[in-house]
């Protein structure tokens, strides 16, 4: 028997290709036979017509398939792709949101109550009208009056003066006047733009009472950002979670597991760390961290959830630089999700910490494995090839040279099952072919 994986980044129909090739080909004539280059330079070219709008002063913080399809419309009209066209593309190993994302910074959502527009020859974020655009034009009307309300009676009756406000959106008494007080417009991010919404941003600014448009701005950012990492991933909608411009120093007491990134350039490290002694992680100012403080009551629980999250880890193609090495040669945000990717399938993992403290430089990635610039683990001349070829041949007679590495025919068929259902996220696909004896 024979597993063949053959490279499925090539182009399987040439006279058929997908519409991102036939779109970038005719943008700049560029011509490959590897899909992944291709949707790499397709994503790049959507991602530098979105850059105005996605530029980090912006509240701008999600991006959604059927905006992708909005520019593409625009930007390549003879080329539009459709959400079935993503579909497709993601079932055989290209992201294309997921990329464009990426280049952006930007998280990727299911929707987004905002559509795009050619305004003078550039691409311009438009929101739809809605409950909160309603609700919010009446409050930015009414707190630019700077006339405090002595009522709840009287605060809806002016607010209903903009339109049919519903009583469960409209503010506190309290809230609005304090909105007064300090003159403060509410901005909302993209991922927080939905009516149901408006009672949470509420009850971040009455938690943390902004008193100028900058901390409303950035109060406001970061609540969004919990919530989509609560939204994303399910094991962290019950944790503690603490998202800061900068980790505190007393805030995560040992024993403690993190994330950051490392000394050497768009590499990432992870650590533990059991005792005081030893020098604080987020000592320095490193403003890429996150801290999971870790339960007490189990004996070195460092190592042991280092060691787990670094097995699981190397499961799904994401491998240290060198054995036993903790440096990844993967950026921070893409280290940190494929670990939160880790924790959201092991319970009983994710079961072992109770806070995590973060800085807020991320953003959600879904498909970490899929990574642009992933390279396989290096080891000796007799493991595994230095770089995985398109076509590699394991052949079960050589499981047999050696006494130590005899399997039965079901640890066998369980390899099997497990190699072909993974390796189409590197896209390879699987053959197999049976040898007479």
């Amino acid at each position: 028997m024979k597993l063949i994986f053959e490279n499925k980044t090539r182009l399987v129909d040439p006279s058929n290709p997908p519409l991102f090739v036939l779109a970038i080909k005719q943008i700049d004539g560029f011509h490959s036979q590897d899909i992944k280059e291709v949707a790499h330079r397709y994503a790049g070219f959507v991602a530098s017509n979105l850059q105005n709008i996605y530029s980090p002063l912006r509240l701008n913080d999600v991006l959604s398939g059927k905006l992708v399809c909005e520019a593409s419309k625009i930007l390549t009209p003879h080329f539009q792709l459709s959400r079935n066209n993503l579909h497709s593309y993601r079932l055989r190993g290209i992201d294309l949101v997921g990329q464009i994302a990426d280049i952006l910074s930007v998280s990727v959502t299911e929707s987004i109550n905002c559509e795009l527009k050619l305004v003078e020859n550039v691409l311009c974020l438009l929101k739809r009208p809605s409950g909160i655009q309603i609700v919010n034009n009446a409050l930015k009307y009414q707190v630019h009056k700077q006339q405090p309300v002595k009522n709840k009676f009287e605060l809806i009756k002016k607010l209903r003066e903009h339109g049919d406000i519903s009583i469960k959106y409209c503010p506190s008494l309290f809230l609005f006047n304090f909105l007064v007080k300090y003159n403060l417009q509410i901005t909302v991010p993209l991922s927080l733009n939905f009516t149901s919404k408006l009672p949470l941003i509420y009850q971040q600014i009455s938690l943390t009472r902004p008193t100028t448009q900058r901390l409303l701005k950035d109060s406001m950012s970061l609540r969004a950002k919990k919530e989509l990492l609560k939204s994303t991933f399910s094991i962290l909608a019950s944790t503690k979670l603490v998202i800061q411009n900068t980790v505190p120093e007393n805030k995560a007491i040992p024993p403690l597991f993190y994330v950051s990134l490392s000394k050497c350039r768009n590499y990432s490290k992870l650590g533990f760390q059991e005792s005081m002694a030893t020098k604080r992680p987020f000592q320095g100012g490193n403003t890429k961290i996150a801290v999971f403080r870790l339960k007490s009551d189990v004996n070195q629980i460092g190592i042991y959830f280092e060691s787990a999250i670094k097995m699981s880890l190397s499961s799904v193609g994401v491998i240290p630089v060198k054995k036993n090495s903790d440096h990844y040669k993967l950026n921070y945000n893409s280290l940190l999700m494929a670990i939160f990717n880790v924790l959201n399938n092991d319970e009983n993992l994710s079961n072992l910490f109770e806070e995590l403290h973060l800085t807020s430089h991320f953003y959600i990635q879904k498909n970490v494995s899929l990574h642009y610039d992933y390279q396989p683990l290096q080891t000796s001349s007799e493991g595994i090839d230095k770089h995985l070829p398109s076509e590699a041949i394991l052949k079960n007679s050589e499981l047999s040279q050696s006494k130590s590495s005899r399997i039965d025919r079901s640890t066998l068929d369980s390899l099997i099952s497990l190699v072909k259902a993974n390796c189409s996220q590197f896209g390879l696909k699987v053959i197999i072919q049976h040898e007479s004896s």
